[in-house]
């Protein structure tokens, strides 16, 4: 099985000089499930009414649950989550001419950060 095994190089084995240039950062964590569970922050009037006292709204998967969400919020943010609301929004009904439609359903989360948190980029 030689075709298919391969030897290491000592390069592969050496971290790279940009990372230790940067003071030894380590590269990003893997955060693909991190981003299936959160669709997109919510940006709305309420929400940012809800940012002075520490909470983010965001859109989440159908299949989210609350530890899925603190998980993926602290794993994509690097912020400590101190409580985690959903609520799941009904579809609302549209009309189109004859034709009477609804939108989909989905679901909401209202992340509480701990005290002093904040996540850069969604403060108000």
């Amino acid at each position: 099985m030689a075709l298919l095994s391969r030897k290491k190089n000592k390069e592969e084995d050496q971290v790279p000089a940009a990372i230790e240039r940067n003071g030894g950062l380590k590269p990003l964590q893997n955060t693909g499930d991190a981003y299936k569970v959160l669709i997109k922050p919510l940006v709305t009037e309420k929400s940012y009414k809800l940012g002075e006292s520490g909470k983010y709204a965001f859109k989440v998967s159908r299949k989210a649950n609350k530890i899925s969400v603190r998980n993926a919020v602290e794993k994509v943010f690097g912020v400590k989550v101190a409580r985690v609301n959903m609520i799941s929004v009904k579809g609302k009904p549209k009309n189109f001419g004859r034709i009477t439609s609804r939108t989909s359903p989905w679901k909401k989360a209202v992340v509480t950060l701990r005290k002093g948190e904040i996540i850069q980029g969604l403060e108000r």
